[in-house]
């Protein structure tokens, strides 16, 4: 079933681990209900979603557009396992 997670982290809360807090917090929440795999996407040029996601375990799968957004806008692909944050 698809599903969509998104987040924000105001600029003067930024660079503290806030997302990547959450992020395992969702991870967490997702082995409570049975989920054993999520996708997940940033943009390419998102450095800092990109290391949210890669420390709390995801694995580049992909790199391509997706049709929510522009055609030329190239985005990252991750899968995520529940339960195996860092």
């Amino acid at each position: 079933m698809p599903g969509h997670v998104g987040y924000s982290v105001v600029p003067w809360k930024q660079r503290n681990g806030r997302a990547t807090a959450a992020l395992s917090l969702l991870l967490t929440v997702a082995a409570k209900e049975g989920l054993d795999r999520l996708v997940t996407l940033c943009n390419e040029d998102n450095d800092a979603s990109r290391r949210v996601i890669e420390h709390n375990g995801g694995e580049l799968f992909m790199r391509g557009p997706h049709p929510s957004d522009r055609p030329d806008q190239i985005k990252l692909y991750f899968w995520l396992t529940p339960g195996t944050a860092g």
